[in-house]
């Protein structure tokens, strides 16, 4: 059951008043009657009882609406406007020249980012090419998570066999794009224009037979550089070199004209540093649509209908109280009337201007407009400073309108709220705000706060997960399989059923990461090709190996466990799919 949580219990003292009620019956009723009686020993005048419980009641009920419940929460959408970006960004070996300081791959990678953070609300997905082209990610409106892709971005991050396919990755951009949007279209390309393959002139012109804008920006210079080469530890060692001695690369801007003039684009130059105002500038040109986000969870205020219920219970009194002064009995009437005042009085205290502001902040933000929803969350919480509920609103605005800063510090006043639910919600998002920032440490605190609170939030547990991965990224291998102890190099190829723990035989494939690794060393989890009963043989050990964690864990998860079960959840999800798409054989991790 949820919470039910106040926002001003102090006005529960105001209930102390309605003591007062049956003793101002009692001496008002003894006090009618000795009038009564005084005037005739037959007169019995109307008791008075049924008004008075139904003023108490309503007087109850106002008190009950001023202190504001809550329960339950409601969805509220972030909309934003904007338009689709798509960049392609060479990763080629030549990417590594030093003609751009530090290299012309760093100045890409930065370019980029600035672009995509500039461009506020708008979709971006990046393409990344070489050898082959990759889609990194498809079109996503976290800049912030998409910003630190390109920048753990290295050169050969797609497999190079020499030269760079445009062609394909122009091609790859091309299908990003949702065809049921009304948003705007724009492939931004990044290259030095060093050997791109076949034919990118014809995969710029179907760009333009799209209707998708193309910007083409250069990085390099026309003398060029050498090309250096660097160990899997980042540490230079040689430069590319072919028969002739070392193989200098150079900016190939005739090619970058004609790609971007086949595409009916523009071609920016070689000052990468232009490209974030380019972009910016040619998305506000394009036409934008409404983008919707995953929508935030805030608390359900229901003061309203003890309001309306206080109100048609002090209607009906008054009215009761009204009618029999027509036909003369005034005098009766006036100490009743006098209470539903006071009642009303309070009915009319629950119309708060917190209430107006708040309501006129809900209105703008689902509007898209952050910046009117930020001002009016900002009077409403000046209006009543201790409405967490009030500060996790101004945080939610803060955040849509990218002030992660302001909507850490209204989330952090927000957390210390006595409602469990506003607390949980505000530690989610001061985790996101932190996140946003890039001070990763206390996003993981922030989430780890919040599964403490509740161990089984799916949200907190994920976005714990994704931080944890970001502040322990698994170690990178070695450039050559280091032989164990006794064992000579030329004895390096193990024999069937030998070799180290690990170390592939003869005819393995190149191991792949993994997203999760088995529950049993050696106990391989299905895959394409297994029996369904295999499948769920595995699924309810994983539920059971979740179940033992949380039993363990009782209240706290610690780091690991909730990493754990984040691992465990993530497999499940893909033997689940294999099972209900009957076990599709492409990788889950390519759709």
């Amino acid at each position: 059951m949820t919470e039910i949580a106040f926002a001003r219990p102090e006005v529960f003292v105001a209930l102390s008043l309605l003591a007062a009620f049956p003793i101002a019956w009692v001496v008002g009723r003894r006090r009618t009657l000795r009038h009564a009686r005084s005037l005739s020993r037959t007169a019995r005048p109307a008791s008075g009882l049924v008004p008075g419980l139904v003023v108490m009641t309503a007087f109850a009920l106002a008190i009950m609406a001023a202190a504001q419940p809550t329960w339950g929460t409601h969805s509220v959408p972030v909309l934003r406007t904007g338009a689709d970006v798509v960049f392609v960004l060479d990763v080629s070996r030549s990417m590594n020249a030093e003609d751009v300081p530090p290299s012309r791959l760093s100045a890409a990678r930065s370019a980029v980012v600035s672009a995509m953070q500039r461009g506020g609300a708008n979709r971006v997905g990046l393409v990344v090419f070489g050898g082959t082209a990759h889609q990194q990610f498809p079109l996503t409106t976290d800049a912030s998570a998409a910003s630190l892709v390109v920048d753990r971005l290295e050169s050969g991050s797609v497999f190079v066999s020499g030269g760079s396919v445009l062609w394909a990755a122009l091609d790859l951009a091309r299908g990003s794009f949702d065809p049921e949007s009304e948003a705007g279209r724009l492939v931004v390309l990044i290259t030095d224009g060093d050997n791109l393959g076949d034919d990118p002139i014809a995969a710029a012109a179907r760009l333009e037979a799209e209707d998708i804008s193309l910007l083409v920006a250069g990085v390099g210079t026309a003398a060029g550089a050498r090309i250096p080469i660097f160990n899997q530890q980042g540490t230079e060692q040689e430069y590319l070199a072919d028969g002739s001695g070392p193989i200098i690369s150079r900016l190939n801007e005739q090619l970058l004209v004609d790609v971007a003039n086949a595409g009916g684009g523009r071609y920016l130059g070689n000052s990468i540093e232009s490209l974030p105002g380019a972009v910016a500038s040619r998305v506000t040109a394009l036409e934008t649509a409404r983008l919707a986000e995953t929508p935030a969870e805030v608390p359900v205020e229901r003061f309203g209908g003890f309001s309306l219920a206080a109100a048609v219970l002090l209607s009906l009194v008054v009215l009761g109280a009204a009618l029999p002064v027509l036909f003369g009995q005034r005098r009766r009437t006036t100490g009743l009337v006098l209470a539903v005042l006071a009642a009303a009085s309070v009915v009319a205290a629950c119309a708060r201007p917190s209430y107006e502001l708040n309501e006129d902040g809900l209105e703008a933000f689902r509007a898209g407009d952050y910046e009117a929803a930020i001002e009016a969350f900002s009077a409403a919480a000046a209006e009543d400073p201790a409405d967490a509920e009030l500060a996790l609103n101004l945080a939610l605005a803060y955040h849509a309108a990218e002030r992660y800063g302001d909507a850490g510090q209204a989330a952090e006043r927000a957390s210390r709220s006595t409602n469990r639910d506003v607390r949980l919600a505000a530690l989610k998002a001061l985790g996101h705000h932190r996140f946003a920032q890039q001070d990763y440490v206390s996003a993981l605190a922030a989430f780890h706060d919040a599964l403490i609170l509740d161990p089984n939030d799916e949200m907190a547990r994920h976005d714990y997960g994704v931080t944890w991965s970001i502040l322990n990224p698994p170690p990178a291998p070695p450039d050559s399989p280091t032989p164990p102890p006794a064992q000579s190099p030329a004895a390096e190829t193990p024999t069937p059923g030998g070799g180290e723990p690990g170390t592939p035989g003869p005819g393995d494939p190149t191991p792949q990461p993994t997203t999760t690794p088995p529950a049993d060393p050696g106990a391989p989890s299905p895959g394409p090709g297994s029996s369904e009963s295999e499948i769920e043989t595995r699924i309810a050990q994983i539920d059971q190996e979740v179940r033992s964690i949380e039993d363990e864990a009782g209240e706290a998860l610690t780091a690991e466990q909730a990493l754990r079960i984040l691992e465990l959840n993530a497999e499940r999800n893909r033997l689940s799919s294999l099972l209900e798409s009957g076990q599709d054989s492409s990788d889950p991790a390519d759709r």
